[in-house]
C-alpha cells in the first residue's frame, strides 16, 4: 500500500515539474519564443513541423511544451534594397540574455542569427539530443560561447563568436568559424588551432575572417593525417604554412587569403596537399587581389585534375605523379617541379619568374604560356622576365606556345608538327627602363617542319639574326613590327621560309637580309624587303605574287620573269644592280617618277615588248641609259666544253651538258669529260683554263661535235666570238648559222695547222685562236670535226668559246646565262689595269699561291671571288665583324677578281693565283 502511494506521488510530482512554466529573463528572447507558429520557422516539434512552443497559449512556456521542441530558429529582421534581401543592422530588439535556452532538452538543432551579442556569456550544455549549433552575430564585437556535455553534437557554426572550451571540437566533424581573430582565440591555455589539430572526427572545415593585421602571419595549421577530412575552406585567414598532407578522404579545398593591398600582406606560406588520393577540386579564388599562396605542394594528387590561382606571391609548385592533372593555371611562379603528369594539357603562367623551364616531362601539353606580362606600367618594376632556357622539343603535342617579354635568345620548336600558334614578343611598357634589343633578347629561331603553324608573334625582336620556318605549310604572314621606344632596325640576316605554301604576306623592313629562301611560297601575294643586305633572290615556285618591294638592298641581278602574276613593282635605290629581267607578261606598276631612282650601274633590262619603251623612259627620267630590250639575254655567253650550264667546271667522267657528238654516220652519242694529264694543252684564249677536255671514246674514224645553239638579237652591232679549239691530230672548227627556213651555212673559222713533225694539235700553237670574231644578228652553233687515223689515239677536244654581245645572248630554250661581272670589269682584268686606285683595302701577297690576306679601314661584310671570264665561283657570307682576314682562292691558276663589301661599299681587286 505505501509502495503504491510513493508512485502515485511521483506521477504527481514529475507531472507538476512538466507543467511547472520556465524562467526566460530577457523579455525579446521569450517574446520571440511565444511567436512561434506554424505559419513562421523559428520552431518545429518532434514530428518535424513548424508549431507553436505555447501550445496552451498562455502566454508561458512550460517544461514539457519546451521538450517539445525539435528545432529552434532565432532569425534577425531583414529589409529589402533592390533585388537584395539584407539583415537590418538597426535591431529593436535586442536579446542580451540567452538563459532558458538549455531546457529544450530534446532540440536536435539550434540556430541563432542576430545582430547584437548578448551580455551576458552564451551557455550552450546538458543537451545530448543537440546535433548541429549555429550561431551568428552581425557585430565587430566578438562574444564568447561555452558548449558542454553534448554528447552528439558534430556541427558547429559560429561567426564573431569565441569558442571559450575547445574540447568540445575533439567530437565535431563539420566546424564552421567565421569572422574569427585568431589573436584573441584562446581557451584557458589553449590555443584555438591547436583544438582544430586535435579534432580526431573532423570531416569538414571553414574558417574565414576579414580582420586586416599590417603583420606577417605567425599561425600555421596542421590538419595532415586526418582519416576523416573530407573538405577545407580557409577564406581570409594568414598563415605561415598549412599542411593538409596524407587525408585519405580529402575531396575539395579552397584558399583564398584575401589579399589586401593596403598591407601588402603575403597571405600564405607554403600549402601541403600532398598524398591525397580522392583530392580533385582546389580552389585559391580568381579574383587579382585575392591569394596569397607562396609554394604549393600537390604531389601524389592521383585525382586532381586542375589548379588555378591567382596568387601574386607563388613562387614553387610541386605536381609530381599526378596522373589526370589536366590543367595548371598561375599569375604569377618561378618554378614548376612536376613528373608522372601524362593527362597534362594546359601550363599558363602570366608573370613566369624563373630562369628556365623544362616541358619535356608533360608529354601531351597542348598549351604552354610563359609570359612575363605585368597588368598595368609599372614604372619601378622590370617589364621583362628572366627566362633565358627553354625545352620544349619534346613537347610534339603542343599546340600553343607564349614566351612574351622573356629574355630567351636561342628558340628551337622545330619538329612541332601539332604547334599552331607562337608568342614570343616583347612588349615594351616602360620608356624609362634601359634595355638592350639587340643583345639581349632572341637571335636565333628555329621553326622548321612546324606544319600547323600559323600564328607568329616577334613583336620588337629586332635583335633577331637567323628564322628557320621551313616547312611550316600553314603560316600566312610574317612580319617584323617594332614599337615607338624601339629602334627600326633589325639584326635578322637569315630567313628561310623554304616550302611555307600557305605564305601570303611577309613583311621585313630595316634588317640586315642577306640570305631569304621562299621557293614554294605558293601563296605568297605580298613580298616587302625594303633596306636590308639582299644580293640574291630567287623567285621559285612563287606565282601568286602581286607586290613586290625591294627597295635598297645590294642586288647586282634581279630576276622577275617568273612572275606572271606581279602588278606592283618596286626595286629602287639598289645602288649595285646592273641585269633586270621583267619579261613576265605583266604590266606591274612602277614608280614612274622615282621607279628608277638609285640605279647608277644598271647595264641591262629585259622586258616584254609592250613595256620597253615605257622603261626606257623612266630611266631616262632619272638619266641613266641600260640597254633595255625584250630578248633576255646577259652580254657574255660561255659555248667552252666541260662547263655546265651554270659555268662550273663538269667533273670527270661525267656527260658533257651543252655539246653534243655524232660518227660519220650521224649517229648521236654524249660526249663525257675526261681527266687531262701532264703535257696536254689547254685552250687558251688569253683568260686562264676556262674548259675541259671531252671524249665521245671511239677509235679512228671521222667525228662530229655541235655546241648548243645561241641567238645573237637583231638589234646587236657589237657581237664577238673569241674561240680556240684543241684535239689530238686534226680538226676544223666552223661557226654554223641556222636560217630562219631551217637551212645551215657551214663557215670555217680556223683549223689544226700542219708541220713537218705532223698535226699536234693538242697543243695552243698548233690551233690558231678566233679573236674577235664578227657576229652578225641570228641563230648559230659551233661545230667541230675531228679525224684520227690511229686507234691508239682519241677524238677528244677542248674548245675555249666566249660569245659577247652589249645587246644580250638569248639561248633558244630561254635559259639565261649566269651573273657575271660588268664588261667594264672584264675589260679591266684582260688589260690589267687597277680598278681600286682609290680605295682603303690591301690585299696581299699579289701575286700568291693560294692565301690572301685582306686589310681594310672599315669591318669587311662579305667576299665574292669572281674567275677571269667574270664567273661567281667563290662566296664567303656572315664574316664576324673584322677589318682583318685571310681568304684561300680555290681555283686553278690565273686572274681572278675580289668583290668586297665593306660597311661602307664594295671595291674590287685584282689578285693573280700562280
Amino acid at each position: 500500500m505505501k509502495s503504491k502511494l510513493f508512485f502515485m506521488i511521483l506521477i504527481l510530482f514529475s507531472l507538476g515539474v512538466r507543467s511547472q512554466n520556465l524562467n526566460f529573463p530577457d523579455a525579446n528572447f521569450k517574446a520571440i519564443l511565444l511567436s512561434s507558429s506554424s505559419s513562421n520557422e523559428i520552431a518545429k516539434n518532434l514530428n518535424g513541423s513548424y508549431f507553436a512552443i505555447d501550445a496552451n497559449g498562455d502566454g508561458e512556456i512550460s517544461l514539457l511544451e519546451a521538450q517539445n521542441v525539435k528545432e529552434l530558429k532565432i532569425q534577425p529582421k531583414y529589409h529589402q534594397t533592390g533585388n537584395i534581401l539584407e539583415v537590418d543592422l538597426n535591431e529593436n530588439d535586442p536579446i542580451l540574455n540567452y538563459e532558458g535556452i538549455n531546457n529544450f532538452t530534446n532540440a536536435t538543432s539550434f540556430s541563432i542569427e542576430r545582430v547584437n551579442v548578448p551580455t551576458q556569456e552564451l551557455n550552450i550544455s546538458g543537451i545530448n539530443t543537440l546535433k548541429n549549433l549555429s550561431i551568428i552575430f552581425h557585430s565587430s564585437d566578438l562574444h564568447s560561447v561555452n558548449i558542454n556535455n553534448c554528447l552528439n553534437l558534430d556541427t558547429l557554426k559560429l561567426s564573431s563568436v569565441r569558442l571559450t572550451n575547445g574540447n568540445i571540437l575533439r567530437q565535431i566533424k563539420n566546424l564552421q568559424l567565421d569572422y574569427i581573430q585568431l589573436s584573441y582565440e584562446f581557451s584557458g591555455d589553449r590555443f584555438l588551432l591547436t583544438d582544430i589539430e586535435n579534432a580526431t572526427q573532423l570531416e569538414n572545415l571553414e574558417l574565414t575572417s576579414y580582420h586586416y593585421s599590417s603583420s606577417s602571419p605567425d599561425f600555421s595549421l596542421n590538419l595532415s593525417n586526418k582519416s576523416n577530412l573530407k573538405s577545407v575552406l580557409i577564406d581570409g585567414i594568414g598563415f605561415n604554412d598549412i599542411n593538409l598532407s596524407s587525408c585519405p578522404q580529402l575531396q575539395s579545398v579552397s584558399i583564398n587569403p584575401k589579399f589586401s593591398m593596403a598591407y601588402n600582406l603575403l597571405q600564405i606560406g607554403t600549402l601541403d596537399i600532398s598524398n591525397c588520393p580522392l583530392l580533385s577540386t582546389v580552389d585559391f579564388g580568381n579574383d587579382y587581389s585575392g591569394s596569397g599562396i607562396t609554394n604549393l605542394i600537390a604531389n601524389n594528387c592521383i585525382s586532381l585534375k586542375k589548379i588555378n590561382t591567382l596568387s601574386k606571391f607563388l613562387n614553387t609548385i610541386q605536381v609530381n605523379n599526378c596522373p589526370v592533372l589536366n590543367s595548371i593555371e598561375l599569375y604569377t611562379a618561378s618554378d614548376i617541379q612536376m613528373s608522372n603528369i601524362p593527362n597534362l594539357k594546359k601550363i599558363s603562367v602570366d608573370l613566369f619568374t624563373g630562369n628556365s623551364f623544362d616541358a619535356s616531362v608533360a608529354t601531351n601539353l597542348e598549351y604552354l604560356k610563359l609570359n612575363h606580362s605585368l597588368p598595368t606600367q609599372h614604372l619601378h618594376q622590370q617589364s621583362i622576365g628572366k627566362l633565358k632556357n627553354i625545352k620544349v622539343k619534346d613537347n610534339l603535342a603542343l599546340k600553343k606556345l607564349s614566351i612574351n617579354n622573356q629574355p630567351i635568345q636561342n628558340l628551337d620548336v622545330s619538329g612541332l608538327s601539332n604547334l599552331q600558334d607562337l608568342q614570343i614578343g616583347i612588349y615594351y611598357q616602360n620608356p624609362i627602363e634601359e634595355l638592350n634589343f639587340f643583345k639581349d633578347f632572341l637571335h636565333y629561331l628555329n621553326a622548321e617542319n612546324c606544319t600547323a603553324l600559323t600564328d607568329v608573334n616577334i613583336y620588337n625582336q629586332v635583335g633577331l639574326i637567323d628564322a628557320n620556318f621551313k616547312n611550316a605549310y600553314s603560316l600566312k604572314r610574317l612580319s617584323l613590327d617594332t614599337s615607338p621606344y624601339v629602334s627600326s632596325t633589325k639584326l635578322l640576316e637569315k630567313l628561310n621560309l623554304e616550302n611555307c605554301s600557305s605564305m601570303e604576306e611577309l613583311i621585313i623592313s630595316n634588317a640586315k637580309l642577306n640570305d631569304l629562301n621562299i621557293k614554294n611560297c605558293t601563296a605568297l601575294k605580298t613580298l616587302e624587303i625594303d633596306n636590308n643586305n639582299l644580293d640574291q633572290l630567287v623567285f621559285d615556285n612563287s606565282p601568286k605574287l602581286e607586290t613586290v618591294s625591294l627597295q635598297s638592298n645590294k642586288f647586282s641581278t634581279l630576276d622577275f620573269n617568273s612572275l606572271t602574276n606581279l602588278k606592283t613593282l618596286n626595286f629602287k635605290d639598289n645602288s649595285n644592280l646592273q641585269s633586270l629581267y621583267l619579261k613576265n607578261g605583266s604590266h606591274e606598276l612602277i614608280d614612274y617618277y622615282n621607279g628608277f631612282s638609285g640605279l647608277n650601274n644598271l647595264q641591262y633590262v629585259c622586258a616584254d615588248d609592250f613595256q620597253v619603251q615605257e622603261l626606257k623612259s623612266l630611266a631616262n627620267r632619272q638619266g641613266i641609259s641600260p640597254n633595255i630590250n625584250s630578248y633576255c639575254g646577259e652580254n657574255i655567253a660561255n659555248l667552252s666544253t666541260g662547263i655546265d650550264s651554270n659555268n662550273s667546271f663538269i667533273s670527270i667522267d661525267s656527260d658533257e651538258d651543252d655539246w653534243k657528238g655524232y660518227d660519220a654516220n650521224g649517229t648521236e652519242i654524249t660526249p663525257k669529260v675526261r681527266a687531262t694529264y701532264s703535257g696536254w694543252g689547254s685552250a687558251d684564249i688569253g683568260t686562264g683554263v676556262n674548259s675541259r677536255w671531252i671524249t665521245l671514246d671511239k677509235l679512228a674514224g671521222n667525228y662530229t661535235y655541235k655546241s648548243k645553239e645561241f641567238i645573237i638579237p637583231d638589234t646587236a652591232t657589237d657581237a664577238k666570238l673569241n674561240l680556240r679549239s684543241l684535239s689530238f691530230i686534226r680538226n676544223w672548227t666552223y661557226l654554223v648559222k641556222i636560217n630562219p627556213d631551217g637551212t645551215e651555212a657551214d663557215t670555217e673559222i680556223t683549223r689544226t695547222s700542219w708541220m713537218r713533225d705532223g698535226a699536234k694539235g693538242w697543243l695552243n700553237s698548233r690551233s690558231p685562236l678566233v679573236e674577235n670574231y664578227t657576229l652578225s644578228p641570228g641563230k648559230y652553233y659551233i661545230k667541230v670535226v675531228v679525224f684520227s687515223n690511229n686507234n691508239s689515239i682519241r677524238n677528244a677536244i677542248d674548245v675555249n668559246a666566249i660569245v659577247t654581245c652589249s645587246e644580250g645572248i638569248l639561248y633558244p630554250s630561254n635559259k639565261i646565262a649566269q651573273k657575271k661581272l660588268a664588261l667594264n670589269t672584264q675589260k679591266a682584268i684582260e688589260e690589267n689595269t687597277s680598278l681600286d686606285s682609290n680605295s682603303k683595302v690591301n690585299v696581299y701577297p699579289n701575286p700568291t699561291k693560294e692565301t690572301v690576306n685582306i686589310s681594310s679601314e672599315d669591318n669587311i661584310e662579305g667576299i665574292e671571288i669572281y674567275d677571269s671570264m667574270g664567273r661567281l665561283i667563290q662566296t664567303q657570307k656572315n664574316i664576324s665583324t673584322s677589318k682583318d682576314l685571310k681568304i684561300d682562292i680555290k681555283g686553278s691558276n690565273g686572274a681572278y677578281i675580289l668583290k668586297i663589301k665593306t660597311a661602307k661599299g664594295i671595291i674590287l681587286k685584282k689578285i693573280i693565283k700562280q
